[in-house]
């Protein structure tokens, strides 16, 4: 990991529209922390507590563009698709990769059709301003509300890449904002890999794993 990066969550459009925001320069330094920490980005309107999180009985479909990453398409699939199983081992969701696309994320957000799958891909702030500055990547999903509950239904995955300099950074950053894509918020702990800095760290921390297995409960009960 080649010094100190901001990652950040941007979520999408759609019938339910959240947001989260990061200051640059938030750290935790000199604090003792608590035990394993985790935190969501959305809970539930009737539900206090309960996370907003992806139906666990169904698959993740999430896409490729490649366009701008490092090496060949393959290459770049193939670390996406690393990142996308060690997220899938930790939180029980299933993924279904649905081949390599043309679309892009600067227009992701106004895309009609239903639910298209999440997006991963790399581009620059010219295209993408939510990364300009000292922004690694952003993440995040959108939800509809089904009943009283709101599921996320699509979701993107952007890394700047001006900022992601070799394998170490690149995975993180993808361990990272796919946290956001399930529903994972920053935290304040330098300990776990949701904090909104890198800081040296490239897997999950302990309280990272917690929330993600939170998330996906009722995944093991699938068939």
């Amino acid at each position: 990991m080649t010094g100190r990066r901001l990652w950040g969550v941007v979520l999408l459009l759609s019938v339910a529209l959240f947001a989260g925001v990061v200051a640059l320069g938030a750290t935790g330094f000199g604090r003792e922390v608590p035990d394993p920490t985790y935190a969501f980005l959305n809970e539930q309107p009737y539900a206090a507590g309960e996370p907003v999180t992806w139906r666990p009985c169904e698959p993740i479909r999430y896409e490729v563009n490649p366009l701008h990453a490092r090496g060949s398409d393959d290459e770049a699939v193939a670390r996406v698709r690393d990142a996308v199983a060690e997220v899938a081992a930790v939180s029980g969701f299933r993924f279904t990769y649905v081949g390599t696309t043309d679309r892009r994320p600067a227009n992701a957000a106004e895309e009609r059709e239903s639910d298209p799958p999440v997006l991963i891909a790399w581009a620059s702030a010219d295209e993408v301003p939510e990364l300009e500055g000292d922004v690694a990547g952003i993440g995040g999903s959108a939800a509809r509300q089904r009943g009283r509950r709101l599921w996320y239904v699509t979701g993107r995955v952007v890394l700047d890449v001006a900022a992601v300099e070799d394998d170490g950074d690149e995975r993180a950053t993808l361990l990272h904002e796919l946290g956001h894509v399930l529903g994972l918020d920053h935290v304040d702990s330098r300990r776990e890999l949701m904090y909104a800095q890198s800081v040296g760290r490239e897997d999950f921390g302990p309280g990272d794993r917690k929330g993600l297995a939170r998330l996906g409960k009722g995944t093991g009960s699938c068939s």
